[in-house]
């Protein structure tokens, strides 16, 4: 699903590497999307740094009490750092993330 497949551009992209992603689904709140973006870092290794964060155009009005409406997420990110393997698991055992799961 999401994460996966943003945890797997997260680990392909270089330090200073940019991160396009969204979603155009009104069951993917951004609270929910930001939320498995965090934890996709945080299982990634990865720093990221908000470049933008954008919705719908004004020709798509969100209105307020029909949640299908609002739909659209975008983010642009900047890999700001990458950890080492070993930082990488201190972390992990100091922090596990509370999304984690185990890909397949």
């Amino acid at each position: 699903g999401y994460k996966e497949i943003n945890y797997r551009a997260m680990k392909l992209l270089p330090r200073g590497g940019y991160l396009a992603t969204c979603s155009c689904s009104h069951f993917a709140t951004a609270e929910k999307f930001e939320a498995m973006l965090r934890s996709a870092a945080h299982d990634a290794g990865v720093q990221l740094r908000q470049i933008e964060a954008r919705q719908q155009s004004c020709d798509h009005p969100i209105l307020w009490g029909v949640d299908e409406t609002d739909y659209l997420k975008f983010y642009l990110f900047q890999v700001v750092y990458i950890l080492s393997n070993i930082a990488k698991r201190t972390r992990i055992l100091m922090h596990p993330s509370p999304f984690s799961l185990p890909l397949k």
